[in-house]
């Protein structure tokens, strides 16, 4: 007996409790442009293959997202701050209840299409879990769109290319794989795009994000922000994209000043955050056993309350994995 691979890997999905309402599809709080183009792209795959779904934003859209939203004319979702018990869920680009939006770990958890690590997320009825160590979770997307056989339109395909390029740095970033490359070159020529065109947009794109412009500084600290729950201890970690005009040591005390607010607002435990400056990592730490954790993962305090390393940190491949290796050997 033969069977074709695209229509068995939807029923598949159909055999998902998808209940009578519409799910939700969802991205990380403090999301960024690949948790926001993946949302919409997987919820119009999902609606193509006859399930109710909208996607939405766990929070505000950053300066980047709004920057390719408006030149590519790309739809924003409506935020979501919370959600109720049973509401049908899809999350995108993360797999961590400190990263969703309130109320997920009471919501029915239909999939998890996400590329990074295997966080605290638990459902104990059919679930569909999609991950791969890959740049993007629109990456992960668009290979959903050619296993289910569902063409992507033009307006679609400019959501998956918007986010690949954020979350790859435009195939620069050493997370980068071949499959982020194809789905990039396969992208790129149906919509008809030149490498140099997109160098131009993604450059667009990274002075957008380093435009802190009329953003207070509790407001720069959480744009690019992510919690997390590592060996049991609640932190969040911030990835600081630009001092504006400010000397990096005036920026650091600025920064420094509105943790303690940050972290008296949150139920994080230690809050850190990352600022990369030429060659070298600036991590910032603030919070009850904060400076030790910091000091074993990334060395001396270079003043009070901040750490530098003579390299490039990701927060998800080293930073994360280093405090992690602390936090379990404490």
């Amino acid at each position: 007996m033969s069977h074709n691979y695209t229509s068995a890997l939807a029923s598949v999905l159909s055999a998902l409790d998808w209940g009578d309402g519409t799910a939700c599809v969802v991205g990380h709080k403090s999301p960024d442009t690949d948790a926001i183009c993946s949302a919409v792209a997987y919820a119009r795959l999902m609606q193509a293959l006859g399930h109710p779904c909208k996607a939405w934003a766990a929070g505000p859209l950053n300066p980047e997202t709004r920057f390719i939203a408006d030149l590519w004319q790309l739809p924003v979702p409506d935020e979501l701050t919370h959600i109720a018990p049973g509401t049908r869920l899809i999350l995108m680009d993360h797999a961590e209840y400190a990263q969703a939006v309130e109320g997920a770990d009471r919501a029915r958890l239909l999939q998890v299409i996400d590329h990074h690590g295997i966080g605290d997320i638990s459902e104990q009825n059919l679930v569909y879990y999609k991950a791969m160590p890959v740049g993007s979770t629109c990456t992960l997307v668009f290979t959903s769109y050619r296993e289910t056989g569902i063409a992507i339109p033009d307006d679609t395909a400019r959501l998956l290319l918007a986010g690949l390029i954020s979350d790859t740095r435009n195939l620069k970033k050493p997370t980068t794989t071949k499959l982020d490359i194809l789905a990039w070159e396969m992208l790129t020529a149906q919509l008809g795009l030149t490498a140099e065109h997109l160098d131009a947009v993604y450059a667009g794109m990274v002075k957008a994000s380093q435009d802190i412009t009329g953003l207070s500084d509790r407001e720069i600290f959480l744009s690019y922000f992510k919690e997390y729950k590592l060996e049991g201890i609640k932190l969040g970690i911030a990835n600081l994209e630009s001092t504006g005009d400010a000397p990096v040591d005036m920026f650091l005390d600025r920064m420094l000043a509105v943790m303690p607010q940050i972290l008296s607002e949150s139920n994080n435990t230690m809050l850190f955050a990352r600022l990369f400056i030429q060659n070298g990592t600036y991590l910032l730490y603030h919070g009850p056993g904060a400076k030790a954790t910091a000091e074993k993962a990334f060395g001396p305090s270079l003043r009070e309350g901040v750490c530098h390393v003579e390299s490039r940190l990701s927060r998800k491949t080293d930073i994360v994995p280093m405090l992690t290796a602390v936090l379990r050997s404490a």
